[in-house]
């Protein structure tokens, strides 16, 4: 039978949840309703910002899709 202190590790309850730290480029033109090459090209140009995982993986920051969703909603005010 585990111990108290085995449960005290592994119970999540009271943790906050977990940020997304990043997300597929295919997935962020899904959420963009653009194209990935759309969505590349602001990769490109800074105007999304990424991070690699491993190596290879290439996932776009959720900072900078709330950035991106925050200075088009200030553009939309003026």
């Amino acid at each position: 039978m585990p111990s108290a202190a085995h449960h005290a590790v592994h119970d999540t309850a009271d943790a906050p949840p977990i940020e997304r730290l990043g997300h597929t480029i295919p997935n962020v033109a899904l959420t963009l309703d653009v194209g990935v090459r759309t969505v590349q090209r602001m990769i490109a140009s800074g105007e999304l910002k990424t991070i690699r995982i491993a190596g290879r993986t290439v996932r776009v920051t959720d900072e900078s899709i709330r950035a991106l969703f925050a200075s088009a909603s200030n553009a939309a005010v003026r």
